[in-house]
């Protein structure tokens, strides 16, 4: 578990301050995109027809994919508990079909019982307590034959080799803020124990495996040993240099080797 968050309240603090400040200064996956839409986003977007479907966005943060969903036809509502996300929402992303609310889902969840076509929650699951419990909270807002798309990080490559080795044997502080690290056999159980129907597939490849993981370690790697009071610039350029050398240019391939993981449930 992270060092810095324990709870969802901890975790409600860091992101109020983060989307102050601005999230695009913030977050690694914004800091490296060079898109217009991230990549998260854009593939989620991809994944089914939005046209006519009733969707519910935990989590929207400021507000970029519902309104990207509901530019593509959807009813969208979205919900986030950090006030700071949901102003800037509404003030940088407005459509006729889409609404935001300031909530946290559990204490709201009576009221969407079998309300919607689509649950999106985009980088949540990973922050959030009991998250399986979550998954099932987010399976009761479904209408029959309802669907829910997740992404959260996917560990299995060598970012994730090289960081978890970090956090499990030297409770090292890699990320700021996620209270779990998950694979896709711990989804591959819960369909199969909601008896819900499951694809998965993960992407940002570069990031797991590659160029982008190598600028990403150049970034965060410095900060990790820093907040350890560790200095060894020298041992992280090397490591850094024998990654790019030696170990990435073998072959990574499979589709469980980018650095996000996107699952789609179905009932």
């Amino acid at each position: 578990m992270n060092r810095k968050v324990k709870t969802n309240r901890d975790l409600r603090k860091i992101y109020n301050g983060a989307f102050s400040v601005g999230e695009k200064q913030h977050f690694t996956k914004l800091v490296l995109n060079k898109k217009k839409i991230p990549s998260e986003d854009g593939e989620v977007l991809k994944q089914i027809s939005w046209r006519g479907k009733r969707v519910l966005d935990v989590g929207c943060g400021t507000g970029l994919f519902a309104y990207e969903a509901a530019k593509r036809g959807a009813r969208v509502v979205g919900v986030d508990y950090s006030e700071v996300a949901i102003r800037e929402a509404t003030a940088t992303y407005t459509h006729p079909h889409l609404e935001y609310r300031i909530e946290n889902i559990q204490k709201t969840a009576r009221k969407y019982k079998r309300m919607f076509d689509v649950v999106v929650s985009l980088g949540t699951l990973e922050h959030l307590d009991n998250p399986m419990e979550k998954l099932s909270l987010f399976s009761s807002f479904l209408k029959s034959g309802g669907e829910i798309i997740i992404t959260t990080p996917n560990w299995v490559n060598p970012r994730g080799f090289v960081l978890q080795t970090m956090l499990q044997l030297f409770d090292a502080p890699i990320t700021l803020a996620d209270l779990h690290y998950f694979s896709p056999r711990v989804f591959e159980k819960w369909a199969k124990k909601r008896h819900l129907k499951l694809s998965w597939r993960t992407f940002d490849v570069s990031w797991g495996t590659g160029a982008v993981m190598i600028a990403d370690f150049k970034r965060r790697l410095p900060n990790v040993l820093r907040d350890m009071n560790i200095k060894n610039d020298a041992g992280i350029q090397s490591f850094i240099a024998w990654l790019e050398t030696e170990a990435l240019t073998f072959p990574w391939k499979g589709k469980h080797v980018g650095a996000t993981g996107l699952y789609h449930f179905r009932k």
